[in-house]
């Protein structure tokens, strides 16, 4: 076999072959264990939104805003962006780009997660809209820029309905039972 010999492949495999460069390298952006979670912080225009987890069993959330209890907090809420974030993995590369084409120099939100396993942190920051409802997004500690689902992304710039059970559907609240 010659080192410079280039060959042809056809038929089931092909499609291996057929790839763009980008689609070869590794898309994973974030990865953790969300049960060794333990606080989050979301900073966006909304404010500044802190979650702990500690109370009955040290396993339940509790979530701030701006230092304030958020009325009707969801600790499911907080687990969906767990679940959103512990294996994140990028849409496509920002190649090229610079953080400020991407917002990323000025983040519109930014979720910091502290895991308890060696006090390790993981943070997305998430900049612009890059293409239909993605968002440019990279991590704290590389400059690598990727892009990610506004599934993804939507938890780094939410209001504190993100965060919320649905409100009541306005009903009167009928008070204690009676008893006949």
């Amino acid at each position: 076999s010659q080192p410079d010999a280039v060959y042809a492949a056809k038929g089931y495999s092909s499609y291996l072959y057929a790839k763009e460069p980008k689609d070869f390298r590794k898309k994973d952006l974030l990865k953790f264990d969300d049960a060794a979670a333990d606080q989050i912080t979301v900073v966006n225009a909304h404010g500044t939104f802190a979650f702990s987890k500690g109370g009955k069993g040290g396993d339940k959330w509790a979530g701030t805003v701006g230092g304030k209890p958020i009325p009707r907090f969801d600790e499911e809420k907080v687990k969906s962006l767990l679940t959103a974030l512990k294996a994140l993995n990028a849409e496509d590369f920002g190649d090229g780009k610079s953080l400020a084409d991407t917002g990323l120099d000025k983040p519109e939100g930014t979720v910091t997660v502290h895991l308890k396993d060696g006090g390790k942190t993981v943070e997305l920051l998430v900049g612009h809209v890059s293409t239909g409802t993605n968002r440019w997004a990279k991590r704290g500690d590389d400059d690598a820029i990727y892009q990610i689902t506004s599934y993804a992304s939507d938890w780094a710039t939410a209001d504190a309905s993100k965060f919320q059970s649905a409100a009541d559907a306005g009903a009167p609240d009928a008070g204690p039972a009676k008893k006949k």
